[in-house]
This record gives C-alpha cells, sequence and structure tokens, in this order.
C-alpha cells in the first residue's frame, strides 16, 4: 500500500510540474505574439508615416517609438520571468537562476531584436533592415550616454539643491562623517 501512495505522488508531482512548464510556456507564446503585434502595428504606422512625408527623422519615429516600447516592455518581461520561475517551485537556487536566465535571455531577443527580425525574414526588405540598423544603433547609444551622463548629473543636482539649506562643506563632513563612523563601526559623535 504505502509504496502505491508513494508512486502516486510521485506521478502527482511530475504532473503538476508539466503545468508549470505549460502555463510558462503558455506565456511566453502569449508575450512572443504579443511582441509580434506591436512590431507590425508600428511597422505600419512606418508604412503611412512614410507615404505621408520625405522627411528622414519623420519617417524614423516608428522606430524611435520602438526604442520606448522596448524600455517598457523590458520591465514587463523581467518582471514576469521573474513570476513564472518563482511560480516553477524550483527546489535548487542553481535551476530557479537556470530557469530565470533563459526566460530572461528569450524576452530580451524577442524584445530588443524582433524589429530586425520581423524587417529580415518576414518583409524581407534588407535595404530598410540596414537604414532602421543605423539608426537603432545610433539612437541607442545616444540614449545609453544620455543615461550614463546627462540623468546622474540632473539627479546629482538636484539633490544639491534640495540639500536643506546646508552649505557643501557640511553636508560631505555628515556624509564623510557617516562613512567613517560606518567603517570604524561605532556610532560615536562623528556621525552626528
Amino acid at each position: 500500500g504505502s509504496s502505491a501512495g508513494g508512486g502516486d505522488s510521485e506521478h502527482n508531482d511530475d504532473n503538476s510540474v508539466g503545468w508549470r512548464y505549460f502555463w510558462t510556456i503558455s506565456a511566453m507564446c502569449i508575450l512572443f505574439a504579443t511582441t509580434s503585434v506591436v512590431i507590425h502595428l508600428l511597422l505600419l504606422v512606418g508604412d503611412i508615416v512614410e507615404s505621408m512625408s520625405g522627411n528622414v527623422l519623420v519617417q524614423n519615429s516608428p522606430l524611435a517609438l520602438y526604442l520606448v516600447v522596448v524600455e517598457v516592455f523590458q520591465r514587463l518581461y523581467c518582471w514576469l520571468a521573474t513570476w513564472l520561475t518563482d511560480r516553477e517551485g524550483h527546489l535548487m537556487r542553481a535551476e530557479y537562476m537556470k530557469s530565470l536566465t533563459m526566460k530572461k535571455a528569450f524576452f530580451q531577443l524577442i524584445n530588443y531584436h524582433g524589429w530586425f527580425l520581423y524587417l529580415a525574414f518576414w518583409r524581407q526588405d534588407l535595404d530598410y533592415l540596414r537604414s532602421q540598423l543605423l539608426v537603432f544603433f545610433t539612437l541607442k547609444q545616444v540614449i545609453g550616454n544620455i543615461m550614463e551622463v546627462v540623468v546622474p548629473k540632473f539627479q546629482a543636482s538636484k539633490q544639491f539643491s534640495t540639500d536643506d539649506g546646508t552649505d557643501q562643506a557640511s553636508s560631505n563632513r555628515g556624509f564623510l562623517g557617516r562613512s567613517l563612523s560606518r567603517a570604524l563601526g561605532s556610532s560615536s559623535n562623528i556621525e552626528k
């Protein structure tokens, strides 16, 4: 009797694992389809804009919009990859990380390269693909530079201006004092 019960629970565990992966794969397929539809709609908008205007900047506006969509989808995909992996119930950290990494890699591949894969294999327009790659990587570099240089400077200046009326020297003393206090492991008057 007890061996049959053990076999049933083992069968139920296999069945529940199968269902968990079924839902994971289903969610990934739905996201793939959603991304494909968004790319297709953006390319339709691009065709309409191209027929209405000869301006290169206006013609590439769907690609700029795609860069925004990529960032929004990236946040969604990271959250969803983590949520799906959590639901799979991995017992070992290595299995969890492998599953999470595979999901994130798949989502990033589709998210970042879906536009170009669509142009290369669905529309088969290599000249348009070349121009879109040039614009995409140029814009991506500019946006990356802005995020790394301009945003931190803006945040630093905003933090400096909301510093409760203290001057920079006393603000640095406070920071240095707190850092020194943490390094020494004491809560002496340095922190104050």
